[in-house]
């Protein structure tokens, strides 16, 4: 079947819109590409993309991670492009890219190849330094020499733990066969005893009856999940607040000091009520934050503010990456420069992160932006970043 001319002709106009448009995005990644903004870069390559699926964005997004020394990412969108690109030499020289690459990540990590029975099993891989990631299987990703410790689960099934060690420039794979969980053994009928033999008794005087055995209150089999379990409020007065995960999530109602912040609060419930959302890199995808129904309160505000039994949302933050200037106001190493942050980072992982990353002495650090000072659990999202730098000093001193 032909379709009408009439009809061939708006296909063809809106294919050419739509490679028109991707042209202008690519024209401007190639610019900031070539003054070395790669994230503008990426980003404009992203939207050429989405106009115009060709395969040779995948590339140059690939490219441009490998110039921000993201090999893992750069990868990635490299195999992408080998997969879909159909040009045999253009393939071969994007395959030999990617070769290239993994020998420079192999100089510096080791390569985990994880499977399980079955697949998309949640994967929790905890490092010596106590660095956390959290994925789905099948696994593969590059690590930090050393050992791991895995666990492996999925639901009804019994799950895998062990440790798995990390060499720099080998590869490990793992298989894991996820076993049923096991039914407790029954328990054999009791063989009836035998009847006694009637024995003649002297009759006795009658005695009271012995009290009524108290009623014991027994659990019911096969009842509904419990609530999400309450928090203690640790020290001071507590207020009771109703919780919703957003956007329609269950609602349940927790305890909290009154005097604790509403970024303290998410922290508390972050890994216990509050699944850590993460990909197949490891990073999050997403952080939390306490506010009505309209949106978010500071993270900085106290929970005395609210009144008992008010209802406030858990709003999910989407997790952004972002090139800032950073600096450290310390007398005896200042420093300055620029690199990418995650905006749902709390304060304290960025201190503790530049503390070691820099050889500072451990002390009490302080994050700011502005005229905004975050505390430790407070996430970098509530900062104006694009117009001010990110300032580490120590706490006391004078900005």
């Amino acid at each position: 079947m032909t379709l009408p001319a009439a009809a061939q002709a708006a296909g063809s106009s809106a294919t050419a819109k739509k490679a028109k448009k991707a042209g202008r995005y690519a024209k401007k990644a190639k610019k900031a590409y070539r003054r070395g903004d790669y994230d503008d870069a990426i980003a404009a390559f992203e939207l050429a993309h989405d106009a115009n699926a060709d395969p040779k964005h995948l590339f140059n997004i690939g490219r441009c991670h490998e110039k921000k020394g993201e090999l893992f990412r750069a990868m990635e969108f490299v195999q992408r492009y080998v997969e879909q690109v159909t040009d045999e030499s253009e393939k071969e020289d994007a395959a030999e890219l990617h070769a290239i690459l993994r020998k420079r990540l192999l100089k510096a990590y080791g390569e985990l190849l994880l499977e399980s029975d079955p697949d998309e099993s949640g994967v929790r891989l905890e490092g010596e330094d106590g660095e956390v990631r959290r994925m789905k299987t099948p696994v593969a990703t590059w690590l930090p020499a050393g050992t791991w410790k895995v666990r492996i689960a999925a639901p009804d099934l019994q799950p895998w733990e062990g440790k798995l060690v990390i060499v720099i420039g080998e590869t490990l794979a793992q298989e894991v066969e996820l076993k049923a969980v096991a039914a407790p053994p029954e328990e054999p009928e009791p063989e009836p005893e035998p009847e006694p033999k009637p024995e003649a008794v002297a009759e006795a005087e009658p005695k009271s009856s012995p009290p009524a055995p108290r009623r014991r209150r027994s659990s019911p089999s096969g009842s509904a999940p419990s609530a999400p379990r309450r928090l203690k409020a640790t020290g001071g007065a507590s207020i009771t607040l109703k919780l919703r995960i957003a956007p329609d999530g269950d609602t349940f109602k927790t305890r909290f000091p009154k005097k604790a912040t509403l970024a303290e609060c998410v922290a508390r419930l972050t890994g216990s009520i509050l699944p850590l959302q993460a990909g197949l890199s490891g990073r999050f995808t997403h952080g939390w934050r306490l506010g009505p129904e309209k949106g978010p309160l500071s993270g900085d505000t106290l929970v005395e503010t609210q009144k008992e039994d008010s209802l406030l949302i858990l709003h999910p933050v989407l997790a952004q990456e972002s090139v800032v200037e950073i600096q450290v106001k310390d007398d005896d190493a200042p420093h300055r420069f620029r690199a990418p942050v995650c905006n749902v980072l709390p304060a304290a992982t960025v201190v503790d992160h530049l503390v070691r990353w820099l050889g500072l002495d451990a002390g009490n650090w302080v994050l700011s932006a502005g005229d905004r000072s975050l505390g430790p659990c407070e996430l970098l999202e509530e900062l104006d970043l694009e117009s001010d730098p990110l300032v580490m000093r120590r706490a006391g001193k004078d900005r």
